[in-house]
């Protein structure tokens, strides 16, 4: 029993986020096709939520051999950026699925606003991934993990409030509903900036360093 607890411990934190982000999204992504099968019933919906999905597989598998391994008793700042890349991506898979599975009703505008707001965050957190198989996050003085779950309680919070809104006919709580997506909508981009912003950073910051290089030669 000793042995099987301590190999199922190590297991587990092996597969966590912070250490196998695409281990991670791969499984999300995955399960979110198979049970996004059943559940959206619309065939055009479907496959506008499918394709984006398969295609991000297709770069985490290439992800997946270009990405460095960390120290395994490496419990800085570094865990904490993987495990925003991981759940990132996640996160706006699980999106996109509840997006079209929640509505299946018209009118179409209500699929596409929150599948737009979900694709937005998983085109950030690819862009950012990829950035990272070449320059890893050197430091950062706030909460990353905290930054990042929140984002993500917001995304879905909004995906959830947006759709639910539009199958209410009773006008006080459609209103709820609507504030409610408003709001989180707008804390999600307060944090959907930054992150853009950090990529901005990075970009510049590298391409600062390649030409400190190349002037040096």
């Amino acid at each position: 029993m000793v042995l099987l607890s301590g190999l199922s411990a190590s297991i587990l934190d092996f597969v966590r986020a912070s250490k196998s982000p695409h281990l991670v999204v791969s499984v999300i992504g995955v399960v979110s096709i198979i049970y996004g099968s059943k559940i959206i019933n619309s065939d055009t919906r479907y496959w506008w939520v499918a394709i984006p999905i398969f295609v991000t597989l297709s770069l985490i598998t290439l992800f997946s051999f270009k990405d460095n391994l960390t120290d395994e008793n490496d419990e800085g700042i570094e865990n904490h950026f993987r495990f925003s890349r991981a759940m990132g991506v996640g996160t706006a898979i699980i999106a996109m699925v509840l997006t079209g599975f929640l509505n299946n009703k018209e009118p179409d505008h209500v699929f596409y606003i929150g599948y737009f707001v979900a694709i937005i965050q998983l085109v950030t957190f690819i862009v950012y991934s990829a950035i990272r198989l070449f320059k890893e996050e050197s430091e950062a003085k706030l909460h990353i993990f905290q930054i990042s779950f929140i984002m993500f309680v917001f995304l879905i919070a909004f995906i959830y409030s947006y759709n639910a809104s539009s199958n209410i006919k009773d006008v006080k709580i459609w209103n709820r509903y609507m504030v409610s997506a408003v709001v989180f909508g707008l804390l999600w981009l307060i944090y959907e900036v930054f992150w853009v912003r950090r990529i901005l950073q990075i970009v510049e910051f590298r391409v600062r360093e390649d030409s400190e290089v190349e002037s040096g030669k």
